[in-house]
């Protein structure tokens, strides 16, 4: 659960940097960010044979 705030905290942060002075359409930002998600999950999946969501990642790289 902590490193799961610490990932948003540092995920919010660099979105903020990003795209500070700049107009951003949030829903494209969204989109984006699921979408890297996505590709970055399909690749893992890949690799492993079986469908990766996060809460497996977390189960199988910290024991929960």
């Amino acid at each position: 659960m902590l490193l799961a705030a610490v990932l948003r905290a540092v995920q919010m942060t660099v979105t903020q940097k990003m795209t500070e002075g700049k107009v951003m359409d949030s829903g494209l930002l969204t989109t984006i960010q699921l979408s890297t998600v996505a590709v970055i999950m399909g690749i893992l999946s890949l690799f492993t044979g079986i469908i990766i969501n996060p809460f497996f990642l977390l189960r199988r790289l910290f024991g929960y």
